[in-house]
């Protein structure tokens, strides 16, 4: 999956970033993807999760937390990163650890999303953190349409990419 988004990425790139993958970053990290503006030093880091392959809602969570805020965005020159979370359909729920409920897919995305709120506020915004989910499970359903990855990065950036 990462390879893929990593290719579409790279294709609509316009010259005005460039895509690594597996980059190493602070502490002997390596990112999934990154995104290196052309022209400066500024960075995106993209984490990749396939959101049924084991991951409980405080997993996706600590991945979002401690994986891409507390160890991917410590480099000065990257303080945007995204968790791009994929669902294929093959789960139905996952457990809010709080109150039991039976989230959906696009509720989990939301939960993320509200976490990824408070993580810019806990840094008094100095890191722009997103969370987007790719419903790959059937397409006219899809919570992310084709080619809205350049809206991410447009999102975490702030940047006009083509």
């Amino acid at each position: 999956m990462q390879r893929t988004i990593a290719l579409r990425l790279h294709g609509r790139a316009n010259g005005a970033y460039k895509v690594t993958r597996e980059e190493e970053v602070a502490d002997g990290n390596r990112t999934d993807i990154r995104l290196v503006a052309v022209g400066s030093d500024q960075k995106v880091a993209v984490e990749v999760k396939i959101a049924e392959k084991g991951w409980t809602l405080r997993t996706l969570e600590r991945a979002l937390r401690d994986q891409l805020a507390g160890r991917y965005l410590r480099d000065s020159n990257c303080t945007a990163g995204c968790l791009l979370l994929t669902y294929h359909g093959k789960k139905k729920y996952w457990i809010a650890p709080d109150t039991g409920k039976h989230l959906a897919f696009r509720d989990v995305v939301s939960f993320l999303k509200e976490k990824a709120t408070e993580i810019e506020r806990e840094h008094r915004r100095r890191l722009r953190v997103d969370v987007f989910g790719l419903d790959l499970s059937d397409s006219s359903s899809a919570s992310v349409p084709a080619g809205s990855e350049l809206t991410a990065v447009r999102q975490l950036t702030g940047t006009q990419i083509a």
